[in-house]
């Protein structure tokens, strides 16, 4: 799902002071102003810190330069930068090194869909993503290239009778395929090419390459698998009881390549083991304005799970849960199944274009929270 960028308002403090004729008052206004100044600028800075109790439903935000604002980004909210390319990462393994693999074995809790889609993220060093970033050169390496500005590295599938489409485990390879290959992205339809148009600059040193020599598998630090349990319609993408999982350690030289240990099974929140017996963690409520429950779709929720992390999978390997959901046009919404934790929960108010991040501890299948939406965009 796509988050859209927003800005919040910044206040401006403007300090008048009214100076006297006598040097000494000056002095002393000037340090007094000075003083001041910098209070303020600190406050600022500092931002104001607060939290959702789910005991009294209270709201509170936490305020930064980094959470005034929604990324536009898939799910995978985190490690957007478009300042840096491939071209200025080093390898981290040596020229042994032909892939690295993860050794996942499969994913129990998939509903009556029949599977679950697993999406791939790589992070170098610094976080940064090349799957998130439409003017790398080497973008078009990944699966959703021709389509998206962002998009996974690659794409793999797990079945409700416990089969997969990785039987090997997940590779990261040092080259593929260029999805962009010869596409044009020619606003001018009349010079379209007969392959494809994208709405974003392909690098002209490389849409003519159909293969893309990147070295990923030598660049990567962590692999990262968002699996997609459920999906339904609507104007919020309406994704729940997903899973994230991020792997860094490769250790383990074979077949020309580093594997990572066994991740074992991963057990998502919508397992009947847990959503079927209620032992399972939910946010929802009800949405309010001019004292009454709405009666259209207004709402976009998508929840992901921060802090330390209770839930594994089968290996004892740490996995957080993400969601995102719209309400159901009568007034109430529903994070549907989540493992217990501390979530960060982006809330859009896709009618009037507002947007804020609250936090919520989320640790029981009745927690709740009301908006009431004529004043909750306004604090």
């Amino acid at each position: 799902m796509v988050f859209r960028n927003f800005i919040n308002k910044d206040y401006l403090i403007v300090l008048i002071i009214k100076m006297e004729k006598k040097m000494i008052q000056k002095k002393l206004k000037r340090i007094f102003s000075k003083t001041l100044l910098m209070f303020v600028i600190l406050f600022i800075i500092s931002g104001c810190s607060v939290g959702i109790n789910s005991e009294d439903n209270s709201i509170s935000i936490k305020s930064s330069k980094d959470e005034n604002r929604l990324d536009s980004k898939l799910l995978k909210n985190l490690y957007f930068n478009d300042t840096k390319t491939t071209l200025d990462y080093a390898n981290i393994r040596g020229d042994e090194t032909n892939f690295i693999n993860v050794i996942l074995q499969g994913v129990e809790g998939i509903e009556d869909n029949g599977y679950a889609e697993i999406g791939i993220d790589l992070l170098f060093e610094d976080g940064y993503n090349p799957g998130h970033n439409s003017k790398d050169p080497y973008y078009g390496a990944n699966c959703m290239a021709k389509d998206n500005s962002i998009s996974y590295y690659k794409a793999y599938y797990c079945y409700k009778d416990g089969s997969n489409s990785f039987p090997y485990g997940i590779f990261i390879d040092n080259f593929n395929v260029n999805t962009l290959y010869k596409y044009t992205n020619d606003l001018d339809l009349s010079k379209y090419d007969g392959w494809h148009y994208v709405s974003f600059p392909i690098d002209e040193r490389f849409r003519n390459l159909e293969t893309l020599n990147h070295n990923w598998a030598k660049k990567t630090k962590k692999v990262c698998l968002e699996i997609y349990s459920k999906k339904q319609g609507g104007a919020c993408s309406n994704i729940y009881g997903g899973a994230r999982i991020e792997v860094d350690n490769f250790n383990y030289y074979a077949n020309g390549g580093y594997y990572s240990p066994f991740i074992g099974k991963v057990i998502l929140p919508t397992s009947l083991n847990n959503y079927g017996n209620g032992n399972y963690s939910q946010l929802n409520g009800l949405i309010w304005e001019n004292g009454k429950q709405i009666q259209e779709s207004r709402l976009c929720l998508s929840y992901f799970q921060t802090g330390a992390l209770t839930s594994t999978t089968s290996n004892g390997f740490p996995v957080a849960a993400f969601a995102s959901r719209g309400d159901d046009g009568h007034g109430y919404y529903s994070s549907g199944p989540l493992y217990p934790g501390v979530y960060k929960i982006y809330v859009e108010d896709t009618k009037n274009k507002k947007s804020k991040i609250i936090y919520a501890d989320i640790y029981r299948s009745y927690e709740r929270i009301d908006f009431n939406l004529d004043t909750f965009f306004n604090n």
